[in-house]
């Protein structure tokens, strides 16, 4: 189980770094294009990972489930005239996409997997999760984007508890219409991050 939370728990230490960055004019300039690269980076993985997956998985049934999941935080912003509606609904499927990474680590490594097939389903996590807490310090300071830090990690350990004893057989039936609907909820978490940008450089 230790090292599957080595594997895990990468992507949310890397993210609470980025966070920590000293705030001096070089290190501020550096922190922008860092968030711009872990933003693209970030659409690359869903758009070129997490959606070929659902696809490939459960065909064009999977497309409402995408659209609906980048829809929903918006919608239920709008219907509740509270855009941090919207924005905690993305959080908590982050926290989400972190538990079933790290279920998914420790399954494997439970199943024998090598340490290669274990950090390379935690590397394409560590793009979302950097540019999502970027985007929260941006918007709501260091402090909050910790917390949140934190709550990715209790989740990524959460997953990775429950990889190494029930393994993740019982997730395949619905793994594509979840992977879709977490794609599309994630991708809301990235908008987030573009829009904080946007507002920074504002007039």
């Amino acid at each position: 189980m230790l090292v599957s939370l080595a594997c895990a728990l990468p992507p949310v230490l890397l993210g609470s770094a980025a966070v920590l960055v000293p705030q001096g004019a070089g290190a501020v300039r550096a922190g922008k294009v860092l968030r711009w690269v872990a933003l693209a980076a970030a659409v690359a993985v869903i758009v070129l990972d997490l959606l070929p997956e659902a696809f490939e998985a459960g065909g064009p049934t999977v497309a409402p489930v995408f659209l609906a999941g980048a829809a929903l935080p918006w919608v239920a912003g709008r219907v509740t005239r509270q855009i941090e509606i919207g924005v905690e609904l993305a959080f908590l499927a982050l926290v989400a996409h972190q538990l079933i990474d790290g279920l998914q680590i420790a399954a494997a490594r439970a199943l024998g997997a090598s340490l290669a097939v274990a950090l390379a389903v935690a590397a394409h996590a560590a793009p979302i999760v950097i540019a999502a807490l970027l985007g929260y310090a941006e918007h709501d300071g260091r402090t909050v984007a910790l917390r949140r830090a934190v709550w990715l990690g209790v989740g990524t350990v959460a997953g990775v508890a429950i990889g190494a004893q029930a393994g993740n057989g019982w997730m395949e039936p619905i793994a594509p219409w979840l992977t879709a609907g977490l794609a599309g909820l994630l991708l809301y978490v990235v908008g987030h991050g573009f829009r904080g940008h946007h507002h920074e450089h504002a007039p």
